[in-house]
């Protein structure tokens, strides 16, 4: 009995050991990340695998961290080797991750595709657009959000993200709609779509065509300022 006892005390403090080493850890690779020492981070979560490599969520930290400096091949090599204990939302946001910065991006969209289910809720449909967003493909990005907006039964929802996705992957004709939604819902970014749509009529005049019927349908007062402004930017003051 007293060495039954004595093996348990023993441990609990080899636990509580273990536990304080832990937050010692994140707290110093917290300071390390702040200044951008990823090399340092790096060092310190492989020296703890190896004391602790069931550590699951050091090994998600480690692969974070071989993201953040573009070691694809080893965040992969690590993923693989832990990918089968990861969470299922884990795991797919590190294959996405990897399969976007090796510029596998239809493959990456085939995932999410296969993940969704009709009970993922919207937030996860926008945080999925989010990573694709970061990594430029806002094509992608937009096919989410709409998909997202079309399961809250809203069509007017993330008119903001929607316009400004379309916007950088050059898609201006449904990037000033949106933009015109996103003004119906609040006059507050009457400057913000102004400048937006000036910028794409630089681009292409012909886009005022677009901004004419949107102006048209749109119940907005803003709406028609717009139209003015756009016929400014273009020097047709008659029609301003």
């Amino acid at each position: 009995m007293r060495k039954i006892i004595f093996i348990a005390v023993l441990l609990f403090v080899q636990i509580c050991f273990a536990n304080n080493d832990k937050q010692i850890l994140r707290n110093q690779t917290s300071r390390l990340l702040s200044r951008r020492q990823y090399e340092r981070v790096i060092t310190l979560y492989k020296d703890w695998l190896k004391d602790y490599p069931n550590d699951i969520e050091i090994a998600g930290k480690l692969v974070d961290t071989y993201l953040i400096v573009n070691k694809i091949d080893l965040a992969e090599e690590l993923y693989n080797r832990y990918k089968d204990s990861f969470p299922a939302e884990g795991k797919l946001k590190f294959q996405l991750l990897i399969d976007l910065r090796k510029g596998e991006h239809k493959l990456a969209f085939r995932r999410v595709n296969k993940f969704l289910t009709v009970d993922t809720p919207e937030q996860e449909y926008l945080a999925l657009a989010q990573l694709f967003q970061e990594n430029r493909q806002y094509d992608f990005a937009a096919k989410l959000i709409l998909a997202a907006r079309e399961k809250s039964g809203d069509n007017t929802l993330y008119a903001r993200e929607l316009a400004l996705n379309y916007y950088s992957a050059e898609e201006y004709e449904k990037s000033i709609r949106e933009f015109f939604v996103m003004l119906e819902n609040d006059e507050r970014y009457y400057y913000f779509a102004t400048s937006r749509i000036r910028q794409m009529l630089e681009k292409d005049k012909n886009l005022i065509k677009v901004v004419e019927k949107c102006v048209y349908r749109s119940n907005s007062n803003k709406a028609k300022e717009i139209l003015a402004d756009s016929f400014a930017e273009l020097g047709m003051y008659e029609e301003a």
